[in-house]
């Protein structure tokens, strides 16, 4: 339901896992934030305002010539553990 109407990022080329009985070749990128209460919210990470879907998104920074991997390199080379240990979010 939170999903319904709502523009989101997906991390796609990974290799496909069996989750809930299909299959899932990505995932929507989400980050948690700390509350003033010590606990901790998960919320989607909106994409640019600017962006239309499809659109190939990379972080701040980064240049547009950087390698697409296959599912299996990215899964192989750990592409992603290695970009996802330094995303973050602001305060926003």
């Amino acid at each position: 339901d939170q999903m319904q109407g709502k523009r989101l990022i997906v991390v796609c080329n990974l290799k496909p896992k069996n989750l809930v009985g299909f299959k899932s070749n990505g995932m929507v990128l989400c980050a948690s934030k700390a509350n003033a209460d010590g606990s901790h919210s998960v919320e989607f990470v909106d994409p640019p305002a600017d962006s239309r879907p499809g659109d190939r998104i990379v972080g701040e920074g980064v240049g547009n010539d950087i390698e697409v991997l296959t599912a299996s390199k990215c899964d192989k080379s750990k592409a992603f553990d290695i970009v996802a240990a330094d995303l973050k979010v602001d305060s926003e």
